[in-house]
């Protein structure tokens, strides 16, 4: 994109870098192109990386103050590993007799990234009521069938109930890592839009308390 005008003092106020980079994350739901990857048109070797473990003791742990001085961490006598919390799967919400097919995104937010060769994707809403359902509906069997990718993955589900948010890991989703991946979107930025985008049916009287037309309403 191109922008002109007839004084740089113009374009300089139009500050289009900064409109522009605001549009980053939005596009078609599902796709996104890391920008600092660069687009390429010849063949370029791929970067593979794996995770490793390293014992604390074959590394310098040290902070460096704003006076120059260091101080030396050495490495803790015990360790351990903090349990993951364990949320049962939801029995699933029951469907009223009045429901709206809409794209998931007309009741609740989402961000995704990627965790190496992990996705990690949270679905949020700020309406209590939304959330009710929203736990219920978004089981791990619900996840697999709206993200036909994540079918045969291992899927780990959290729920935040003070957040009022559902949190899944897709884990290998994009294989070793996102520099090392061919999908159209290489570091799961754009999983969430694209959860977002899908069809479901919402029960009407959430989208009534939400100020959504529903599917009666539609149809006058």
């Amino acid at each position: 994109m191109m922008a002109t005008a007839d004084s740089a003092e113009v374009l300089a106020q139009a500050e289009m870098g900064a409109r522009l980079g605001s549009l980053y994350l939005q596009g078609i739901p599902g796709y996104f192109h890391d920008g600092a990857a660069g687009l390429q048109s010849t063949p370029r070797p791929r970067i593979d990386y794996w995770p490793g473990l390293l014992p604390m003791t074959a590394l310098d742990h040290r902070v460096v103050l704003d006076d120059g001085r260091v101080v030396r961490v050495s490495p803790p006598s015990s360790t351990g590993t903090v349990a993951q919390p364990v949320h049962p799967e939801p029995a699933g919400a029951p469907l009223p007799d009045r429901v709206t097919q809409l794209p998931l995104g007309t009741v609740a937010h989402a961000r995704s990234g990627d965790k190496g060769g992990n996705s990690n994707v949270g679905i949020w809403t700020r309406d209590p009521r939304v959330w009710l359902w929203l736990r219920r509906f978004l089981t791990t069997d619900e996840i697999r069938r709206l993200i036909p990718e994540a079918k045969d993955l291992d899927v780990v589900r959290h729920e935040f109930p003070d957040l009022q948010a559902v949190h899944f890991v897709l884990r290998g989703l994009l294989g070793t890592g996102g520099s090392s991946n061919t999908r159209v979107d290489q570091v799961g930025k754009a999983v969430g839009e694209y959860l977002r985008s899908r069809q479901v049916l919402i029960p009407d009287d959430l989208l009534s308390a939400i100020d959504v037309p529903t599917s009666e309403e539609y149809t006058l």
